[in-house]
């Protein structure tokens, strides 16, 4: 606690400096929490609770994740859950052995490359295998020390005995309520969200008992009976009756994959990433043009936003060419050149502190569409391993569809993929190494990321979501905390800007210094604000090991309404 007391009054003084997305001192601090021995940041505090449980259970941080995702599926239904999947990285600290295991979802067999422009397609024509559960089975056989069944005993608890409505589950059907009511095959998810007639909101009670029947069965049986058993052609028969073309080899063939964590360095610490189809390769791309600068705190203003904001422009034009190395040739070469610390320092520059440039100056040709419907949650256990896990079932309720003999909700992650001859939502043309193919998995934002310090300490774990805001949180947040030495609760809750290169706008969250957006004006960009009403811009949660003490900071963001856990 002495700790807590004497750094709360000084990192006070520094926010005030700035300006933060919560200014009042009681919400600047109810999202974050000092912890000496282990902790976990999910964006639902019912979840960050789930997984500390395992902790004190002496479970590890793998055990851990386990269960607080099995929580996330039930408890922020909108944007995770079994109908869906993601990526997870895994540091065990005591063997210095890293992995990072890919469980997104996959196009079915029965895929084809102009699927989605058929003029009749139905919700679930969007959806891909689901890989959430064979991730979850995959990092447990590894490295788990506590039996399966455990780490589901919160999730089915929840869902049995109920749970208040969270922030994220409010905005997700304050977003989506129209589409629930104008879509027939929206009926099942509509029981759950509306169950009286009249939609929940934030606060009010539910249950899905449904799903804990689910969990139960897979808590006894093992992960094979959602893609191998009992509930595999139920599974199939509901998807296929809202509009898809699933059979059940898509789930006996699916696989979660392990890989090779991408390595990076960054301010003198080793930086974990997630290879494609993750992005974390443009993640490192931004910190290693940054890291260049040599930047210190007195840099911390309009200077740093614009040598950032430049350096989110270079990466995102090389996000791009990243794809599905199992389906295209020669994303090893592409990651490998992004990697390249020469490759930084060349984009570092051709950066000017005082004039931006059009897009054909960073080497753009097109881009990818935005979306809502993410989850991130890190944790750290008592031995200092650490894991971050990244999960979605792409926009808000995925496809709308919810499985009415298992409570599971799928996923429309199909609508990742690019399609011929249909732009995406900026009117921009289709990316062809991203085109639908069977059994391809579609490139994605989602950057779970580990910092590790010279003495193999964990210094750092976090991950984001919001589309394509996923990569630029994750890199204003690091940046902020390493190299401006901003509390991490303080990096969190600052107004944040976002620059894809197309369309060529910053986007900013409104509450940003009005002097550094004239500033960033002034040199030539033109900005976009993005309102924080029914979509937030993005969510965060992070876990960082004070140097000097070794206790640990854990901060959930405040606009998705998460909570730390730990002790």
């Amino acid at each position: 606690m002495s700790l807590l007391v004497v750094h709360i009054p000084l990192v006070f003084t520094v926010a005030l400096s700035v300006n933060v997305f919560k200014s009042d001192a009681a919400s600047f601090y109810k999202n974050s929490g000092w912890y000496p021995h282990a902790a976990v940041a999910a964006d639902a505090p019912v979840c960050s609770s789930a997984g500390t449980s395992i902790l004190k259970k002496n479970g590890n941080a793998v055990d851990a994740a386990v269960a607080t995702q099995i929580c996330q599926g039930v408890v922020n239904f909108e944007a995770s859950g079994l109908g869906g999947g993601g990526f997870m990285l895994i540091y065990n600290r005591s063997t210095g052995k890293t992995e990072a295991i890919d469980f997104r979802e996959n196009a079915p067999m029965n895929a084809y490359k102009t699927m989605l422009l058929q003029k009749d397609s139905k919700p679930t024509l969007t959806t891909g295998v689901p890989g959430e559960l064979r991730g979850m089975e995959m990092a447990w056989k590894k490295y788990g020390q506590l039996p399966w069944a455990i780490l589901f005993e919160p999730g089915i608890s929840i869902a049995e005995n109920g749970f208040k409505v969270t922030k994220a589950v409010a905005m997700g059907i304050a977003s989506s309520k129209d589409s629930i009511l104008k879509n027939p095959a929206a009926w099942s998810l509509k029981q759950i969200l509306a169950p009286n007639g009249t939609f929940l909101q934030e606060g009010d009670m539910m249950k899905r008992p449904t799903l804990a029947k689910t969990l139960r069965l897979i808590a006894e049986q093992g992960a094979d009976v959602l893609y191998n058993g009992s509930l595999t052609s139920q599974l199939v028969e509901d998807i296929n009756a809202a509009g898809a073309n699933f059979t059940v080899d898509d789930f006996h063939n699916y696989t979660a994959m392990s890989l090779s964590p991408l390595v990076g360095k960054f301010q003198n610490m080793t930086v974990l990433g997630m290879p494609p189809p993750g992005s974390g390769a443009v993640l490192q791309l931004i910190l290693g043009i940054l890291d260049l600068y040599n930047m210190t705190p007195s840099d911390f203003g309009l200077l740093s936003y614009q040598r950032t904001i430049e350096a989110f422009k270079f990466a995102y034009a090389q996000r791009v060419h990243l794809a599905d190395p199992a389906f295209v040739p020669g994303i090893r070469s592409q990651v490998d050149f992004m990697m390249d610390p020469n490759t930084a320092k060349k984009m570092k520059e051709m950066i000017s502190d005082n004039a931006t440039y059009p897009p054909s100056y960073y080497n753009i040709t097109h881009n990818v569409h935005d979306k809502f419907g993410t989850c991130h949650f890190s944790v750290v256990d008592q031995d200092g391993s650490a894991v971050a896990v990244t999960t979605t079932i792409n926009t808000s309720f995925g496809s709308l569809v919810r499985s009415n003999t298992t409570g599971i909700i799928f996923n429309n992650e199909m609508l990742d993929f690019s399609t011929p001859n249909r732009t995406d939502i900026w009117g921009l043309p289709p990316n062809s190494i991203n085109f639908i193919e069977p059994s391809k998995r579609a490139q994605s934002s989602m950057s779970p990321t580990i910092l590790v310090d010279a003495s193999g300490q964990t210094a750092m774990v976090t991950g984001a979501s919001g589309g394509t805001r996923i990569i630029s949180t994750a890199a204003l947040i690091t940046s902020g905390h390493f190299i401006y030495d901003q509390c991490l609760v303080e990096a969190t809750n600052m107004s944040r800007v976002h620059h894809q290169l197309l369309p060529d706008f910053i986007f900013m969250e409104p509450g940003f210094p009005e002097d550094i957006k004239k500033g960033l004006e002034k040199i030539g960009h033109r900005v976009k604000y993005i309102l924080l009403g029914d979509k937030y811009f993005s969510d965060i949660q992070s876990i960082v090991r004070d140097s000097d003490t070794g206790i640990l900071n854990a901060v959930c963001d405040n606009r998705k309404g998460g909570q730390p856990d730990g002790f």
